[in-house]
């Protein structure tokens, strides 16, 4: 369901694709599949704002970090910088 709604979101062309926990419940490959394809999302020049609690898929495909706690920003930086 999540990449049907990703197509859709890049048939309208969608500026900023918002992903939820996409990884949430996938096997390594499903993973690796759903990281693979949210850099060639962000290579065809769409903005992608992954919301997940594992930090480690978000150094895969991130430039810029921000953390929350609570509805509060409590760190941002870019991955460059960590």
């Amino acid at each position: 369901r999540q990449s049907i709604a990703i197509s859709r979101a890049m048939q309208f062309a969608a500026k900023v694709i918002i992903l939820d926990e996409p990884t949430n419940n996938l096997g390594v490959e499903e993973t690796h599949g759903v990281l693979r394809f949210v850099k060639e999302v962000r290579a065809a020049g769409h903005s992608v704002l992954l919301i997940t609690h594992n930090i480690h898929h978000v150094f895969q495909v991130a430039d810029r970090i921000i953390v929350m706690r609570r509805g509060e920003i409590v760190a941002e930086q870019t991955v460059a910088d960590t």
